[in-house]
């Protein structure tokens, strides 16, 4: 595999992980300022 290609595969397997992140928040009535704190910390944690 190129190394495009790779990261092609890589954001699809992020966006699967994402989408069922998102689902199990949802599902547990999470509010979207819990999930917005969530967020910013991942990227906070991911810029270091």
């Amino acid at each position: 595999m190129t190394a495009f290609e790779h990261q092609i595969v890589g954001l699809i397997v992020f966006f699967l992980i994402w989408m069922l992140f998102l689902k199990r928040y949802f599902y547990t009535k999470k509010n979207m300022q819990d999930i917005q704190k969530v967020i910013n910390e991942f990227f906070y944690n991911r810029s270091r």
